[in-house]
């Protein structure tokens, strides 16, 4: 009985690890945190779940898929082997093989209760708090920059069509990015201490800097300054992009709508401070630098460029950015303590049940 039990032991932490457990419980907890914050105004928590759930849908596939062409690309590009038919073979068995289904699938489970949790309540912040920090982060900005808006500055610095372009691009390739992200760590290690701080630290940036913070700050951001308040503070800017023909000028007055109308969408409403494309951008360069520096120095210009698109485009306050910096900062410290704690518990358990050599 007692040799059944610690192979039953060994096979869980063989495919569903100490790491995954925790992950999916804090992400648990995220969710059900939200669904009691949003009973508390009489909203059932169903919209978002549904949403993300089809999109979870979509992207367990689409990670097999995915990483079956990159593992192909690698084989020929680097790897060069004598039977590349027989080594195909042996990769894709690999690929699609227990051990990558119970690495891939509790991420994008984690992924989707943290994001569906996230969404739910973001759709609520005017229901928790009134739009009333723009004025206060406008004049925070302006006193930063010795009285003049940033975004005269970056426009003054980076002038006409083709910079707006460059900006209006690399701030739309955030969304391919992070999804990007999502994939390769959802084939790391589930053991991998950089995989466990990231994940813990995503859930921790969306739930403190998205929510927590969003709600105590509500802002809109430039773009909606005129259409909330009726301040032509940033009429001129806004009068300079909508010249340009750009997409995000676009997305701007399709959320504009859904606000009005009180629609509901994956992502849907306004939220300036602090700002989670510079979160997340912060987050996404200190996993990057956990692995290699050439990934970290991309993924830190690609940052930069978050950071200036999301004052030059209106779509934030310069101090929204710094302080979405400040809350990458602090998630990525948050996963790091966790995944120390996890990986040197996870050590003891490996020790006690005889799984040492064996990872998911």
């Amino acid at each position: 009985m007692l040799e059944f039990s610690n192979s039953i032991r060994r096979a869980i932490g063989g495919f569903f690890p100490l790491q995954n457990s925790f992950l999916l419980l804090f992400a648990l907890a995220f969710a059900a945190i939200s669904s009691i914050a949003l009973k508390s105004i009489g909203v059932d928590a169903d919209y978002s779940f549904k949403s993300y759930f089809a999109l979870m849908g979509l992207l367990i596939p689409t990670f097999f898929l995915v990483l079956a062409v990159l593992w192909f690309f690698h084989m020929l590009i680097w790897i060069k082997p004598e039977r590349p038919l027989n080594y195909a073979k042996a990769s894709l068995a690999f690929i699609f093989s227990k051990e990558m289904l119970f690495r891939g699938v509790p991420v994008f489970i984690y992924l989707f209760l943290v994001m569906s949790a996230y969404s739910g309540l973001k759709v609520h912040i005017e229901d928790f708090s009134e739009y009333s920090w723009d004025s206060t982060l406008a004049d925070i900005d302006k006193a930063l920059f010795f009285g003049r808006d940033p975004w005269t500055i970056v426009h003054n610095a980076f002038p006409g069509v083709v910079w707006a372009k460059i900006f209006n691009v690399f701030y739309h390739l955030w969304f391919f990015v992070m999804f990007g992200l999502w994939f390769w760590v959802a084939g790391m290690p589930s053991n991998d201490q950089s995989r466990v701080a990231y994940l813990f630290a995503y859930a921790f940036c969306w739930a403190v800097g998205g929510i927590l913070i969003a709600v105590t700050f509500a802002s809109v951001g430039p773009c909606y300054h005129e259409r909330l308040l009726g301040d032509p503070r940033f009429s001129k800017l806004m009068e300079t992009l909508q010249g340009y023909d750009l997409m995000a000028v676009a997305v701007q007055d399709q959320l504009w709508d859904i606000f009005v109308t009180q629609s509901n969408g994956v992502g849907a409403r306004l939220s300036a401070f602090p700002s989670m494309h510079c979160a997340s951008a912060t987050l996404f360069t200190l996993f990057g630098f956990s692995r290699n520096r050439p990934l970290g120095w991309a993924l830190a210009i690609f940052a930069t460029f978050i950071y200036i698109g999301s004052v030059y485009l209106g779509w934030h306050y310069a101090v929204d950015g710094i302080a979405g910096i400040v809350v990458g900062i602090a998630s990525w410290l948050f996963g790091l303590f966790i995944a120390d704690r996890m990986t040197t518990r996870s050590r003891s358990r490996q020790i006690d049940t005889g799984t040492a050599g064996v990872t998911g």
